[in-house]
């Protein structure tokens, strides 16, 4: 049976815009932890700001940290983008940590580019000190509650010009210890709701910044792990159950759900966290660091050249092909300059891909093609420069 992407003429505009209107933007990353928070918790608190970043992008509750379910092993996670096999953080303590080995995503940047600033705002004193100390312009830490690390931010923002930013708070997990992991727990609900508030100012004050127009942010939100009673470390699914949150302007407006009732495999991941900042940032990421995460919901929007036409043609079939079942894409009438095309699923992980020569048209025999939505980009020289979004049905 022959499979058809259509692709609507909205999109198309978008595609456009994507090429012509961010030409000048410097991309920027936030990423924002907040340390055992409960999906289901998150998704009956009221959080409107929250609310907010999940609309304007790629989000999902159907995340596991089916790993250790514990702080220290799980930001390390997060930070270096690869899993306690590698990191060696096992517990609280770091003792024996493999964290020089394997560093927090700061050093890829400083080590890429070293007029990009990095800075790490922390409410728990592992990560200041066992992370990200070293591998940052400014490592901060911050006792007390929510409002300081609200504080230390705002003022971050309104008198630096952080590149790469990362965020900690901690006091939803202490509201956990103290009185239980649960919805029907009010500390541990206002504790959820006050981040919130935090976050609110923290994103009025980005919004805010005298070269905000020019500024592309990817904002992630995550957390480490869940919680059952008043503690974690076990493999429960309240425990293990987390979430994951890609925002911004040019991100996908999208869910990643789990596939049937305990397939997984095709949502985020706590390692995905970094490889998508370093993405974003349009940091190559190097074989031989070895990283186990994938970028989720974006593709580097660092775009240098403008078309104007769209690359993507009004019909895009789907050939039967004996061999792979999935069929051929064929694509006409490309840019006459060399040029990569790849295929992403709607997490941002990469299905196709293919060097193009002047003037050729595309034949691509995907490998993993299924009914649903997929993002499809040109690049050339490593410059995202063209997207479509397109929709494969049977």
């Amino acid at each position: 049976m022959k499979k058809t992407l259509l692709l609507l003429s909205c999109l198309l505009q978008i595609t456009i815009l994507l090429a012509q209107d961010t030409e000048s933007l410097k991309n920027k990353v936030m990423i924002i932890g907040i340390d055992g928070c409960r999906p289901d918790a998150l998704q009956q608190a009221n959080t409107p700001h929250l609310d907010a970043l999940i609309a304007n992008g790629t989000y999902s509750m159907d995340v596991l940290n089916n790993h250790i379910t514990v702080s220290g092993p799980a930001w390390s996670a997060i930070m270096t983008g690869v899993w306690e096999e590698k990191h060696k953080v096992v517990d609280n303590l770091f003792t024996d940590s493999k964290i020089e080995d394997y560093p927090p995503f700061f050093k890829y940047i400083e080590d890429y580019d070293s007029t990009l600033h990095t800075a790490s705002i922390s409410q728990w004193f592992m990560i200041y000190y066992k992370i990200s100390r070293g591998f940052v312009d400014s490592n901060i830490f911050v006792l007390d509650e929510t409002k300081h690390v609200t504080e230390a931010t705002v003022e971050y923002l309104s008198n630096r010009d952080p590149d790469a930013l990362f965020i900690h708070f901690d006091d939803v997990d202490h509201a956990g210890h103290a009185n239980g992991f649960a919805p029907d727990i009010p500390e541990y609900m206002e504790a959820i709701e006050k981040v919130d508030a935090g976050i609110g100012e923290i994103m009025s004050t980005l919004e805010a910044r005298p070269n905000r127009a020019e500024e592309n942010w990817l904002i992630i939100v995550t957390t480490d792990h869940g919680g059952i009673g008043t503690s974690h470390g076990g493999n429960t699914f309240e425990e293990e159950n987390i979430f994951y949150i890609a925002s911004g302007d040019y991100i996908p407006n999208m869910e990643i759900t789990k596939q049937g009732d305990e397939d997984y495999s095709n949502t985020p991941k706590l390692v995905d966290v970094a490889v998508t900042a370093l993405h974003h940032l349009c940091i190559p990421v190097q074989a031989e660091w070895n990283l186990d995460g994938e970028a989720v919901g974006i593709a580097c929007n660092n775009i240098s050249v403008g078309h104007s036409e769209p690359f993507i043609q009004e019909e895009i079939h789907f050939f039967p092909n004996p061999i792979s079942q999935n069929g051929q894409l064929y694509i006409e009438n490309l840019p006459s300059e060399a040029h990569t095309l790849q295929i992403r699923n709607i997490t941002g992980r990469l299905v196709a891909q293919k060097q193009l020569t002047k003037g050729e048209n595309a034949y691509i025999l995907p490998q993993n093609i299924t009914t649903g939505w997929y993002l499809l980009d040109l690049l050339q020289d490593n410059h995202l420069i063209n997207r479509g979004k397109i929709f494969v049905i049977d």
